[in-house]
């Protein structure tokens, strides 16, 4: 028996009709694409194409090469003609402007257009078909739920993409492990999913390049008489080794779990001039999704982040005089 835990009758009624008459269909996820990005958009793009559609992949950035384990992974487009299309899907975008195309196609506003996201708190609901949940833990899930709902073929390769996308927004399942996820990621493996591939092409490897970039965020990392431990990522500090930003990786999960601290905070740069900050802890009595949302971000309560545009880092030290201690010798 099918739920309807995230998605409403009405928009599966919607979704099909848009669908229905087989558009030529772009689907376009977030810059610097992480693996909800890549997994809820390329899941989707596969079951639409085993249902007889013509798909393209989008995103304005390249894919990290740990997400390129399929030939049709390696197709995801960074231009095109807008007027190709007839319908246009975005997962896990936020606002419009997190897809990067913004500036270049604004006509993309005017075709008819479908918006999958999580981040309820800060979605913009600009498109045609707004599916936005409030309680949803990735855009992938959201997107599983609807093919479900909707009946429509979901391959291996889909199926695979799309517990990527729930694995890596949950933080491996650790900042949201509900019944409803593990019921969906169950029946994702039963459409064919294999985690051993998730874990042996996208998680558990390591490039040299990669490894030396984290020893330069564990040399910068500092613990703040708040606990909270905090390390900062210069542009420089990835591209003196051959890394790429989204090289972090699963590091900033693993800052979290720092014993020492309530929660960690990993700013990082980007290419684009722009300050990334992931927020992550393993305390019970933290919302940092709260926290994040004061600068305009979100996400989960252990697990969120926001972004500053237009800025960079500066690390400054700080000396401060306190009394001698008498018993010190």
């Amino acid at each position: 028996m099918r739920h309807h835990t995230f998605v409403t009758a009405e928009q599966v009624e919607a979704f099909r009709a848009a669908i229905e008459p087989k558009p030529r269909t772009l689907v376009i996820t977030h810059s610097s694409p992480d693996g909800d990005a890549f997994g809820s958009s390329f899941g989707l793009a596969e079951s639409l194409r085993a249902a007889g559609l013509t798909v393209t992949t989008a995103c304005v950035d390249p894919l990290p090469t740990r997400w390129q384990w399929s030939p049709r992974a390696e197709q995801y487009v960074q231009d095109f003609t807008p007027s190709d299309y007839e319908l246009v899907i975005w997962t896990d975008c936020a606002d419009y402007e997190r897809t990067g195309f913004h500036h270049r196609y604004p006509q993309l506003a005017q075709l008819q257009s479908v918006n999958i996201d999580h981040h309820h708190k800060s979605n913009d609901h600009w498109a045609t078909l707004n599916i936005v949940p409030e309680n949803a833990s990735s855009a992938a899930i959201i997107v599983a739920e609807l093919l479900q709902l909707s009946a429509l073929p979901v391959p291996p390769q889909a199926a695979t993409a799309l517990l990527l996308g729930m694995y890596t927004d949950t933080g491996d399942f650790q900042y949201a492990a509900t019944p409803e996820i593990f019921a969906m990621a169950s029946w994702l493996v039963e459409k064919g999913a294999r985690l051993r591939q998730i874990n042996d092409k996208s998680l558990q490897r390591y490039s040299f390049a990669q490894l030396k970039f984290w020893g330069k965020i564990l040399e910068n990392l500092t613990l703040t008489d708040e606990n909270v431990a905090i390390a900062g990522v210069y542009t420089a500090d990835y591209q003196s080794v051959g890394a790429e930003r989204e090289d972090i990786g699963v590091l900033k999960n693993w800052l979290g779990s720092i014993q020492d601290a309530d929660y960690s905070v990993l700013l990082s740069e980007d290419e684009a001039g722009n300050v990334k900050a992931s927020l992550r802890t393993r305390r019970d009595d933290l919302d940092l999704q709260a926290l994040a949302k004061d600068y305009g971000g979100g996400g989960h309560v252990k697990a969120s982040g926001f972004s500053i545009p237009h800025s960079r880092l500066k690390r400054e030290v700080q000396w401060k005089i306190i009394p001698q201690d008498p018993t010190d010798n």
